[in-house]
C-alpha cells in the first residue's frame, strides 16, 4: 500500500507488485489513498479501483470530498484510465450522496450509515399519518356496513383501507383484508392483489 510504506524505495517496489499483479490480469484495489498524486499513480500502473479515506481526510482537518472531485477530475480528463473510484471511510449519508454527485463509482458504507440512508422524518411522519388514517377506518367501516349504501360506496372504503394497511407497512392487515375480500367477492381478487403488489406486499 502506498500509503503505508516507510520509504521511497518501498514505494517504488509497491508500485511495480501492483504492475507485476496487473499483469496476470488480476484485479486489484489500493486503499489508504490520501492524496490525487497517489490515484494518478495507482491508475497508470493499473488499479482496479482507488479507495480515498474521506472521514480519515475530515478527521484531521482536510475536506475528504475535495479529494474525490480531483481524483475524479483527473481519471475523466484520461479515457485510458479505467481504475474506478471506491469512495471509502464514509462517515454519514451526506458523505456518499456527495460521492456519487461527485462520480465516484463504488463505496465502502458501514451496516450504522446503511440504516440512516432509507430514514428521513417525512417519511416516518408520513407513516404514522397512514396508519392513524388505517385506525379510522377500520373503526367506521362496520358503520357502513351496518348503514348500508351503494356497494361501490362500501368497497371504495375497503380498497381504501387496504391500500392505507400497505402502504404504512401493515402487511398482516393487508393480507388479512386481502382474504376478506376473496372470500366475499372472488373475482375482485386480481384488482386487490395488485394493489397490494404495487404497495411492495
Amino acid at each position: 500500500n502506498l500509503a503505508q510504506k516507510p520509504h521511497k524505495r518501498a514505494d517504488f517496489d509497491a508500485l511495480h507488485g501492483l504492475v507485476a499483479i496487473v499483469a496476470d490480469d488480476a484485479d486489484v484495489a489500493l486503499t489508504l489513498c490520501f492524496s490525487a498524486a497517489q490515484a494518478l499513480l495507482a491508475a497508470k500502473a493499473g488499479a482496479t479501483f482507488i479507495s480515498p479515506f474521506i472521514g480519515r481526510l475530515d478527521d484531521i482537518g482536510q475536506n475528504g470530498m475535495e479529494l474525490i472531485a480531483d481524483i475524479v477530475k483527473i481519471y475523466a480528463n484520461y479515457p485510458a484510465i479505467k481504475t474506478e473510484v471506491l469512495a471509502a471511510s464514509i462517515r454519514h449519508p451526506i458523505h456518499l450522496i456527495e460521492a456519487a454527485k461527485l462520480g465516484a463509482h463504488v463505496a465502502t458504507i458501514p451496516p450504522s450509515v446503511i440504516r440512516q440512508l432509507y430514514h428521513h422524518p417525512l417519511t416516518d411522519k408520513g407513516l404514522a399519518t397512514f396508519v392513524a388514517e388505517g385506525a379510522l377506518l377500520v373503526d367506521i367501516r362496520p358503520c357502513a356496513h351496518a348503514v348500508g349504501g351503494r356497494h361501490a360506496q362500501r368497497d371504495i372504503i375497503d380498497l381504501t383501507l387496504l391500500a392505507t394497511a400497505a402502504r404504512a407497512g401493515q402487511e398482516a392487515l393487508a393480507q388479512a383484508l386481502l382474504a376478506e375480500r376473496v372470500a366475499r367477492k372472488p373475482t375482485g381478487e386480481q384488482a386487490a392483489a395488485a394493489l397490494l403488489r404495487a404497495n411492495g406486499l
